[in-house]
């Protein structure tokens, strides 16, 4: 991946606040023994219920959070120290890049190198008291298909379909993807996101779905700031996505004060759901990215 290290290039003009950490123990032994497979944790104490995987170069193990909600991967702070960077010597030092070539057998493509290039950053919603970054759909979207079997706990890339039922996915302008699905027979638009470890409803979810232009977006995006409030959970009796179906699911509004989301994130899913671990625990999902296609068993 770092080919010594001396492959690795940062631009120096980023500001990073440093802390130190402990990793979590029983995640270490968890990923020890990967046996050439990506295998992910679900126990991290600030990432719960969200895959965490290992690169592994050089004789340095880096832990990185998979994303699918997450448009763009990032190296942070925990991440500059493993490799020896000093980031208390520059004044100015958020922003910079970081690119990885990734020769860790089991993310090669086509028997060749993963080549990432990553901003570090500090997130806005966690901690990352247990990881040294986050692996988003920049990152994914290189293989032709990625599945997450969270029944075994493992990550596959470039596999057939894991069934015959394929679900439209469609992207929108942040390149995130979605998808429609069925809450109580009302046709709903979803974001598959493996960083979430529920399930986030649109605000105004009673009403019938309607397509929300990339500019109805931006409009979003651009406006005032949403006011954050306290609200109770929302109680479905059925739930559709594909073949699949859950009875008796709760979910939170998007503007509920106890969701941690970013303040670009609250806008978007104002009007657009969340999908995440609640739907894919003791599921296998697949990511098609060369025919946008989703599946789930």
């Amino acid at each position: 991946m770092v080919k010594n290290l001396s492959k690795l290039l940062f631009v120096f003009f980023i500001t990073i606040f440093m802390f130190s950490c402990k990793k979590n123990v029983s995640m270490e032994k968890e990923l020890a023994e990967h046996n050439g497979e990506v295998i992910f944790s679900l126990n991290c104490i600030d990432y719960k219920n969200r895959p965490v995987v290992t690169i592994e170069d050089s004789g340095l193990i880096f832990y990185f959070l998979v994303d699918t909600g997450s448009t763009q991967s990032y190296a942070n702070e925990n991440f500059c120290k493993k490799i020896n960077l000093r980031p208390e010597e520059y004044d100015n030092f958020e922003g910079g890049i970081v690119t990885l070539y990734i020769e860790d057998s089991r993310y090669l493509i086509d028997e060749k190198e993963h080549v990432l290039k990553m901003p570090v950053k500090k997130s806005e919603v966690f901690m990352e008291k247990e990881i040294d970054g986050l692996l988003g759909i920049d990152f994914l979207s290189q293989y032709e298909n990625v599945v997450f079997d969270y029944k075994r706990k493992k990550i596959k890339f470039n596999q057939l379909p894991i069934n015959n039922y394929p679900i439209e996915m469609y992207k929108d302008i942040s390149d995130t993807f979605y998808f429609f699905y069925s809450l109580d027979g009302i046709k709903d638009y979803g974001l598959l996101d493996t960083g979430c470890d529920s399930f986030i409803v649109r605000e105004n979810y009673q009403t019938d779905y309607a397509e929300v232009s990339d500019d109805e977006i931006r409009e979003i995006r651009n406006g005032p700031n949403l006011v954050k409030k306290k609200m109770d959970k929302v109680h479905f009796n059925k739930i559709d996505i594909g073949k699949i179906s859950y009875k008796n699911m709760y979910g939170y509004f998007a503007i509920d004060e106890r969701v941690k989301m970013n303040a670009t994130a609250e806008k978007i899913h104002r009007i657009r759901s969340i999908i995440g671990y609640s739907f894919f625990r003791n599921h296998i999902i697949q990511l098609d990215f060369k025919n946008s296609l989703f599946y789930i068993n």
